[in-house]
């Protein structure tokens, strides 16, 4: 867990910078901003670890692949800075660097995807065969911090923001994407013989874990200036992360040790309305 604290401490150290920056010098800010969050992925590999041959947990898992991802309300905090002339930290930019500029980003959100049922079949054929049905879900959340190095052009000049008051951006970033997932799997079989299923088996991990991984991070926006202190901020986001989840207990079913890991492939797109104080 080196890693992230590294990352960790370099983010707070840029944020204590622009919060100690001079009002009077330049463009820093300041944002809180609200989005819902859609997710769409390539799929979830389950990768077969330690399972007992004919186990039914590993049976059950290979067939969670195609899941529901649920929408999600995203909420986050953005600290940046543009390099005009005389602004950040007091340095003297040339003028063509105002067109520049770079943000910290927080974000926060849920990360649910489930997949009610799904039929195996298990052998005879007609009205005699037989099936497994499971159930999987998995509970979670996600936390990006992203570093960000964005690009803008200003329309409508005025007094109070020399550079325009409307001002069209685009940003670009590696991220640390954070997220822990809880598996519930469930499978129970139908008996054609007795015409009956049988009662639910609940297989799931006891444990919920967390993975940490490097992610892309887009940003496409438009900017509206109040005034020089407070702006309008809408945005796309688009991110790309591949986390993975390595899970250990023993099975239920077959009271042996049992284990997986689950690598969902994740796009995640968003769109985003913020509020920003300029200093």
């Amino acid at each position: 867990m080196a890693r992230p604290r590294i990352w960790f401490s370099l983010t707070f150290t840029l944020l204590f910078l622009l919060m100690t920056a001079s009002p009077g010098r330049g463009e820093a800010y300041v944002e809180f901003y609200l989005g819902g969050v859609q997710l769409f992925f390539d799929g979830v590999e389950f990768n077969d670890t330690n399972h007992p041959q004919g186990d039914p947990a590993a049976q059950a898992f290979y067939r969670t692949e195609s899941c529901n991802i649920d929408p999600s309300l995203a909420v986050g905090l953005k600290a940046g800075t543009w390099f005009v002339p005389g602004g950040f930290l007091g340095l003297h930019y040339p003028p063509w660097m105002r067109y520049f500029g770079c943000y910290v980003d927080f974000s926060f959100h849920s990360l649910d995807f489930s997949r009610d049922v799904d039929n195996q079949p298990l052998g005879g054929g007609g009205i005699l065969r037989s099936f497994d049905e499971t159930k999987f879900s998995s509970d979670g959340q996600a936390f990006t911090l992203a570093f960000m190095f964005c690009g803008r052009y200003g329309f409508f000049p005025s007094e109070q923001v020399p550079f325009g008051r409307l001002q069209v951006y685009a940003g670009v970033g590696p991220g640390l994407f954070i997220a822990s997932q809880s598996v519930d799997l469930q499978t129970r079989s139908y008996r054609p013989r007795y015409q009956i299923f049988t009662p639910y088996e609940d297989i799931s991990p006891p444990d919920s874990k967390t993975s940490v991984t490097v992610c892309l991070v887009t940003d496409a926006g438009l900017r509206w200036h109040f005034n020089r202190r407070l702006s309008l901020d809408f945005f796309f986001r688009y991110r790309y992360a591949e986390p993975s989840f390595a899970y250990d207990y023993i099975s239920p079913v077959s009271g042996r040790p049992t284990s997986f890991e689950m690598k969902p492939v994740l796009h995640l797109y968003s769109f985003n309305l913020g509020l920003a104080y300029h200093f």
